[in-house]
C-alpha cells in the first residue's frame, strides 16, 4: 500500500521529512475500526453513471444484502450487469 499521492513526488510517505511519522499498527491497537471496518463496504461509481447503470447498482446492493442477511438465498440472487471497474482507481491489493 503506502500509495498516498497520484505522483511519487508528491507521495507522503516516500518524503523523507516525514520519515519520523511512520508507524506500524496491530490489529489490537485499532480493534474499534477494524470491527467497523469489517461491515464497511466500497461500492465503485463513476460520475458518469447514467440512470439505468445507477438501477442496476443499487439493484445489485440490494440483492447482495438479501443474501448477507439471509433473506434470499445466493442461488436465487439475480444480478444484473455492470460496467468494469478501473481497478487502478480502487486500493484491491490483497483482497
Amino acid at each position: 500500500m503506502r500509495e498516498g499521492a497520484g505522483h511519487p513526488a508528491m507521495n507522503p510517505y516516500l518524503m523523507p521529512a516525514n520519515a519520523g511519522c511512520w508507524m506500524d499498527y496491530s490489529r489490537d491497537m485499532c480493534s474499534r475500526s477494524l470491527d467497523i471496518l469489517e461491515r464497511t463496504v466500497m461500492i465503485a461509481m463513476h460520475p458518469l453513471h447514467d440512470d439505468a447503470q445507477i438501477a442496476d447498482i443499487i439493484h445489485n446492493i440490494d440483492a447482495a444484502a438479501r443474501v448477507a442477511l439471509g433473506d434470499a438465498e445466493l442461488e436465487d440472487a439475480e444480478l444484473r450487469e455492470v460496467g468494469p471497474v478501473d481497478l487502478e482507481k480502487f486500493d484491491s491489493a490483497g483482497r
